[in-house]
């Protein structure tokens, strides 16, 4: 009766760690799939990102050669009477 018993422990403990086994699987790969979905949103957010600064540095060179050009050339936008249009 003990051999069956534990035959039947040993049994179940096999079967537990079994399963167990599967779960701690699928588990890895779910979070293996989040990893690489993650790394692939980082990529794209660093890329957005170098975009953002080029076009912030584009933008503050503009508003530099304006602002020089104000203050040491005493340079200002044309009234709406300067203005002529050139037609090719």
């Amino acid at each position: 009766m003990k051999a069956i018993a534990g035959s039947a422990f040993l049994f179940a403990l096999i079967f537990a760690t079994a399963v167990h086994l599967v779960v701690v699987r699928y588990q890895h790969k779910q979070l293996y799939m989040e990893l690489h979905h993650l790394r692939h949103l980082q990529d794209e957010l660093d890329q957005e990102r170098s975009q953002l600064l080029l076009e912030q540095g584009t933008a503050g060179a503009h508003l530099r050669v304006e602002a020089i050009a104000r203050s040491k050339l005493n340079m200002t936008p044309p009234n709406t009477g300067q203005l002529m249009r050139v037609d090719p």
